[in-house]
Order: structure tokens, then sequence, then C-alpha cells
């Protein structure tokens, strides 16, 4: 599916990005982010921490990501693994 940003699981929204991912048959918003880099950042981190895949990455560099940005909820599915 075709996303305004034209990266998957990014989206535009209200002057910020936001990142989002499907992880075990659920929806997880990862963060509401300034920039679009953090949003892929976000998803990256996400996405080697928890689905431990390197499949969809959007292959930026992760040096400086802080996930305490991420939402709560994300927090806990990364403490879990």
């Amino acid at each position: 599916r075709s996303t305004v940003s034209g990266v998957s699981g990014i989206q535009a929204k209200n002057d910020k990005w936001r990142a989002s991912i499907r992880h075990e048959r659920r929806y997880v918003v990862l963060g509401t982010f300034d920039t679009q880099h953090e949003a892929m950042q976000a998803r990256d981190y996400f996405c080697i921490h928890v689905a431990r895949t390197l499949t969809g990455l959007h292959g930026v560099e992760l040096a400086g990501f802080d996930p305490l940005k991420l939402t709560p909820a994300a927090r806990r599915i990364l403490a879990s693994y």
C-alpha cells in the first residue's frame, strides 16, 4: 500500500511522523516523532530488537536513537524480548 511518506510503516500526521508495525497480529504504534528519519529509526530499532529480522529495514543509522522515545506499549514489548 502506498503511503504519503513513501516508506512502509511511516505516516505523516499533524506535522509529525508516526511509526507503526504489525507484531503478533497486533497493530503497534511505536511513537510520534519530529522527523521522518527518527520514525524510520524507531521502526528499524523495533525490527532488529523484537522481530529479530532485517527484512523491511529502512537502512538508517541507529546510533543516537533513544528507545525511551518509543510508546509505553512498544517499550513493554521490547522488555519482554
